[in-house]
């Protein structure tokens, strides 16, 4: 039996989303400048292997310092016409803990899990009006990410007389969210919350890799549950909507945003490296490992 095999790794970037400006809404009320928002992080990771390299295990931790955050904010002039402008409106501090193990069962049978904790909140959300007077302070509202997600799945392969098939079977759960940075919703207004979810996928496919040829069948959402992906808030005008996420039979696209959020297909393969600071506004840690596992 080989021994294990481990590689620490630390990393700290910084990231930057350029400024820009307010184009007027009337004469009266020039272009305002907005600064860029930059995201200052730090991480640390482990990648380890045992068990003769059967068994991997990723850990991460990271910590994102977010700067000048340009939001869109809504502001009302003297005369009461309501303006809205993005600003450099708010600071926060994105952080958290990401892990993933993979395990080869056989030749044949593998198994995978990936697990996040995200803590994403607002340390300074101030909205001012053109005066610089304080018109709203949203400090307390929440960013649209669930604080955990879950996933795990297994794939089973089998030769054949021509090519290689294989069946996947995968499950995704997500902690609750609230949509659109809204911290004071009433009981009824339910529109605007998503609750824990889970969803089940599968995916079984022929691949003859001699020829280059590969065909998939693919189920998302198998067991048809409803939840939603996003809202919009306009319940200063009595408005408020959701986006409903994939239901069973319809077109594959990325079931849950979003991100930061936004990101990020939480459920998307492809990347089993340590990820960079997500400047959308979505926290990174919305999204657990992305792998793809063979």
């Amino acid at each position: 039996m080989s021994p294990p095999v481990v590689v620490r790794r630390g990393a700290g970037r910084w990231s930057y989303r350029s400024g820009g400006w307010n184009v007027a809404a009337d004469t009266e009320n020039p272009p305002l400048i907005f600064r860029p928002e930059t995201v200052t992080d730090y991480e640390v990771g482990l990648k380890s292997e045992f068990l003769d390299r059967r068994v991997r295990l990723n850990l991460a931790a990271y910590r994102s310092n977010y700067k000048d955050i340009q939001k869109a904010t809504l502001i009302f002039t003297p005369a009461g016409a309501a303006l809205r402008r993005t600003d450099n409106a708010a600071t926060a501090v994105i952080q958290g803990v990401e892990a993933e193990l993979l395990a080869s069962v056989s030749a044949n049978f593998k198994l995978d899990s990936t697990l996040a904790y995200t803590d994403a909140h607002y340390t300074d959300f101030i909205v001012r009006n053109q005066a610089g007077v304080i018109v709203d302070d949203r400090t307390n509202e929440p960013f649209e990410v669930p604080k955990w997600v879950f996933t795990v799945g297994a794939k089973y392969m089998w030769d054949l007389p021509v090519g290689r098939a294989s069946a996947r079977l995968d499950w995704y759960w997500q902690d609750s969210v609230i949509f659109n940075g809204v911290a004071a919703l009433k009981p009824t207004e339910q529109i605007l919350r998503q609750g824990s979810y889970g969803l089940w996928g599968a995916r079984v496919e022929w691949n003859v890799p001699e020829r280059g040829l590969s065909v998939a069948v693919i189920g998302k959402n198998l067991a048809d549950k409803k939840y939603n992906i996003a809202g919009t808030d306009v319940r200063s005008v009595g408005v408020a909507s959701s986006s409903t996420g994939i239901r069973a039979g319809s077109a594959s696209r990325c079931a849950s945003r979003s991100g930061p959020n936004k990101a990020s297909c939480l459920r998307s393969h492809g990347r089993s490296d340590f990820r960079s600071p997500v400047m959308a506004g979505l926290p990174r840690g919305s999204a657990p490992f992305r792998h793809r596992t063979e």
